[in-house]
């Protein structure tokens, strides 16, 4: 009986070593079986992506399985949040899923080497579709699923996938996350680089641009670099940044092509006013008031040596009123060609001669505050 058990036993063990070494073959047929019938392609947002395809698929240990070359392919269609994936391909380098505590169904989830390109469409103010490129960036996402009853669980996933989409379309997710990584652009003929990570402010996780890095890609502007304020802000608008360096030299460009032809033209009020309203109509009224807002309430040594610091007050106060109506005329849907007309016209507009003698020091102290406690 005992000779039985042995060979029983031994039997056994050679199965399970035998189902262990073809592991990997077995998974890579249920991986692709299961990629067939469930994800024949993939949404980011309304952006399609082919099946993804994979170069191996392995077992390690008994607690951890690994997908390496992973290749998901744009099937080219537009995305109407602003963003419009280019004909280039996102590629992982791997992908493991791990199991932390089985009894708890607690598991983690992380990809390495991710790259791909944005491609921001035509912004409807005269800038033509920019290209952004991510690289190396790695993703870390616990995935605990506690107390879900185990019919909803497949409803749970697809919940949360849907959460982490967003870190394509909107820079931003409420699934805690870890990411790390960099992005590339062109700005002002050069190759821009920024590392990127994520930081939660209050219930989301939100990809931030580096701002040592920030800081330096906006010495390239036109004009005066990024203050700190507007560093935070911008820095936390990771898909916005090529688009607000661009627009506030498009502003000044503009408003002083048009005081050299004729001097009547303020050319800050214009300069102001172009560039609130521009962004306004690019990226909505919440991003177009902070980005104005912070440039104006925190003057870097360059302004205050131009200005002098007594005088800063007083050019703070006429570019906050005409950023506000920058904005004020992008909602009410005034075309962009109309704009120099209304700097001309417009009563409400504080010009480049009526400085001083329309400021208001009360009213300026109340925006102020109102600033400062958003």
């Amino acid at each position: 009986m005992k000779k039985i058990i042995k060979i029983s036993l031994g039997f056994i063990t050679l199965i399970l070593i035998g189902l262990y070494l073809s592991s990997n073959i077995i998974l890579t047929r249920v991986s692709n079986y299961l990629l067939d019938s469930f994800a024949p392609s993939i949404k980011f947002g309304n952006t399609e992506y082919e099946r993804p395809v994979f170069n191996s698929a392995q077992l390690i240990g008994v607690t951890t399985l690994k997908w390496d070359g992973i290749e998901i392919k744009n099937r080219g269609k537009s995305d109407p949040t602003g963003l419009n994936r280019s004909n280039d391909s996102v590629r992982i380098d791997e992908v493991r899923v791990s199991i932390l505590d089985l009894s708890r169904r607690s598991f983690n989830f992380s990809i390495k080497g991710l790259s791909g390109t944005l491609k921001y469409k035509e912004n409807g103010v005269g800038l033509a579709g920019q290209i952004v490129q991510f690289e190396e960036v790695n993703i870390n996402v616990p995935i605990d699923l506690t107390g879900v009853e185990k019919t909803t669980i497949s409803q749970q996933i697809k919940a949360i996938r849907a959460e982490l989409s967003q870190i394509l379309t909107l820079g931003m997710t409420r699934h805690p996350v870890s990411l790390s990584g960099r992005i590339k652009f062109q700005f002002q003929n050069r190759e821009q680089i920024s590392r990127i990570t994520i930081e939660k402010e209050v219930d989301d996780y939100k990809i931030i641009l580096d701002e040592s890095d920030l800081l330096k890609i906006s010495s390239y502007k036109n004009g005066s670099k990024l203050n700190p304020a507007e560093l935070r802000v911008v820095s936390r608008n990771p898909f916005a940044i090529l688009s607000l360096l661009q627009l506030s030299d498009k502003a000044r460009d503009v408003a002083k092509a048009a005081h050299l032809e004729n001097s009547k033209v303020s050319e800050d009020a214009y300069r102001h006013i172009l560039w609130s309203y521009l962004v306004t109509k690019t990226h909505g009224l919440k991003l177009a008031k902070n980005i104005t807002d912070a440039h104006e309430f925190e003057p870097d040594e360059d302004e205050l040596k131009r200005l002098g610091p007594e005088n800063v007050a007083v050019f703070t106060y006429q570019d906050f009123i005409n950023n506000a109506l920058g904005r004020h005329y992008a909602t009410l849907g005034i075309l962009e060609s109309d704009i120099l007309e209304r700097v001309l016209s417009d009563p409400s507009i504080i010009k480049d001669d009526e400085v001083v003698k329309r400021f208001d020091a009360a009213n300026f102290q109340k925006l102020k505050l109102e600033s400062e406690q958003k």
